[in-house]
């Protein structure tokens, strides 16, 4: 079943023989299988053969980063937790590099989990990818790492640059939690682009009571939309209001119980 051309079944066969005794023949067939014209079952035949930590496995993942299929080098980089530590900087090094936008974009999620400060600058290198997908998951490691330096270039890319780029970096300054991150974000919730806005009074969730000043303003000062995203994010951070704002949060969102009091039992810690 393993050697037939039929992906199902091929693939369930290796999968099979990959969690039971690994002789001979049992490698054989996973290494012919690296080797078919199906990218499912090369994919899994990969798979299998990392699982088992050997040079078979790492050569296909060394191949399938510097090839064409991008489902496979995903999986490669998907995969680095069973590969030697010597041979995941190598491997990562080529996915972060990889002509395929797919494996840059897995090798950069990556990053946070087997890769850290040393490959900062290689991050950096991506939050320019003509690739979106590749610089929201280049942006959102760097936010991971968590070093000085990779924080200061999420912020950067939080305050200027493309929309798209922008909300994607205030979305991943919500787990920096620093006094610089948090003063960007209070910064952004009053930017006048009201996408940017929004993001960034979603993303305040952790912040400070400064972010609580803001939130009231733009009840009275925003566009609906971003009324109603602050009308959200002050009753789930349970702040204590006047008469006012909490009449002009009852118009806007009602009595929706989401966040604060009443949602899951939580209430902001006095």
């Amino acid at each position: 079943a393993a050697k037939g051309e039929d992906a199902a079944r091929a693939t369930a066969a290796l999968m099979a023989l990959g969690q039971g005794s690994y002789t001979d023949e049992v490698r054989a067939t996973l290494v012919a299988a690296g080797d078919s014209k199906n990218p499912e079952i090369r994919t899994a035949a990969m798979q299998q053969l990392l699982m088992r930590g050997g040079a078979d496995g790492i050569a296909l993942a060394q191949k399938a980063v510097t090839g064409d299929d991008p489902q496979m080098a995903q999986a490669a980089m998907w995969q680095l937790h069973n590969v030697p530590i010597e041979d995941q900087e190598r491997l990562l090094r080529l996915g972060l590099t990889s002509q395929l936008p797919e494996a840059r974009a897995a090798a950069a999620s990556a990053v946070a989990s087997f890769g850290g400060s040393n490959n900062v600058s290689d991050l950096q290198g991506l939050l320019t990818d003509k690739e979106s997908a590749v610089r929201a998951a280049a942006v959102s490691a760097l936010a991971q790492v968590c070093t000085p330096e990779a924080n200061q270039l999420v912020i950067a890319q939080a305050q200027s640059g493309k929309t798209d780029d922008r909300v994607n970096a205030i979305g991943a300054l919500a787990v920096v939690n620093t006094p610089e991150s948090e003063a960007a974000l209070v910064q952004m919730m009053s930017d006048r682009d009201d996408q940017i806005a929004m993001s960034a009074i979603s993303a305040s969730w952790n912040a400070g009571p400064e972010a609580d000043a803001v939130l009231v303003a733009a009840l009275a000062t925003r566009s609906e939309d971003v009324q109603r995203a602050a009308a959200y994010q002050l009753r789930s951070r349970g702040v204590k209001l006047d008469a006012d704002a909490e009449a002009k949060i009852k118009k806007l969102i009602g009595d929706d119980p989401y966040g604060g009091v009443g949602y899951g039992g939580w209430a902001r810690a006095e």
